[in-house]
């Protein structure tokens, strides 16, 4: 349902935050969604859960020093 919500939005802007242990949100800018797919994630218990991967494009090109704090000390 959300997920329909979003694919129809006028406009749609982008927040993340850097870790689930952070507070802070950093807005990214507007974006489309250029595809919107079913797929199945473990959660933390072991379970596949249904999730929807989305593609999207930003309208503007992030910031580079931004994305290069939002890259950093990531764990693969």
């Amino acid at each position: 349902m959300r997920i329909k919500f979003l694919i129809h939005a006028e406009r749609k802007h982008l927040l993340v935050k850097k870790s689930d242990a952070e507070t802070s949100f950093y807005y990214m800018g507007q974006f489309t969604v250029v595809e919107a797919r079913n797929a199945r994630k473990e959660d933390n218990r072991g379970c596949m859960q249904p999730i929807t991967k989305v593609t999207m494009k930003m309208q503007h090109p992030v910031r580079e020093d931004l994305l290069r704090y939002l890259q950093s000390n990531i764990t693969a």
